[in-house]
């Protein structure tokens, strides 16, 4: 699998170039269900890493509400590889491949949802999300929003994790790719920050 490692530093004037092409292409390319699903990306901009802390500031609002759009969080700082998977964690991470609105070096938060083994499940147009076999209670998702209008069935493998964002009527996530081959999964070394408000 394809990953993004961190690499070299863009100005600011190419960090803004590629964050406006990312968010124009989603929101141009991904029209699902009659609605408009928007990429959401937290950017280095703004993004200040304090010894095991990192502070980032949220560009969209796909972990509304939970994270609204332009809240600085504080997040706990991971080296790549140590992260250990917990379920609700929220998460800052370099999206693979798949996630072709993006480009390198960009990072989204998402919450994580399955871990390895999980099998993770939804009939769509609104039914709950299944964990196991188990309803998953989801208190955080946006008012309004269902937990999936789309349905996937998938099965999560060692090493990867499966995210969602919490605003799902607006956030292209795991679930707008699990026709391709790796069905939407992140690698656990691409994780570089926790939250867990």
């Amino acid at each position: 699998m394809h990953t993004y490692p961190p690499g070299g530093r863009r100005t600011f004037a190419e960090r803004e170039r590629v964050t406006r092409r990312a968010t124009f292409v989603a929101v141009a390319s991904a029209l699902v269900g009659g609605t408009v699903a928007s990429c959401s990306v937290a950017r280095h901009i703004g993004s200040t890493v304090t010894g095991p802390k990192r502070h980032v500031t949220a560009e969209s609002d796909s972990m509304n509400p939970t994270i609204v759009k332009g809240q600085v969080i504080t997040m706990d700082n991971v080296a790549s590889g140590t992260y250990k998977p917990h379920r609700q964690d929220i998460v800052l991470v370099y999206p693979t491949s798949e996630y072709r609105t993006l480009q390198p070096n960009e990072l989204i938060l998402r919450r994580v949802i399955g871990i390895p083994g999980d099998t993770v499940s939804c009939d769509g147009g609104g039914s709950p999300l299944m964990l196991n076999g188990t309803a998953l209670s989801e208190p955080y998702l946006h008012r309004g929003d269902n937990p999936s209008s789309m349905a996937f069935d998938v099965k999560v493998p060692s090493g990867s994790l499966w995210l969602l964002g919490d605003h799902r009527q607006v956030t292209i996530d795991a679930r707008y790719f699990v026709s391709e081959p790796h069905q939407g999964m992140i690698p656990i070394a691409n994780v570089v920050g926790v939250y867990r408000p």
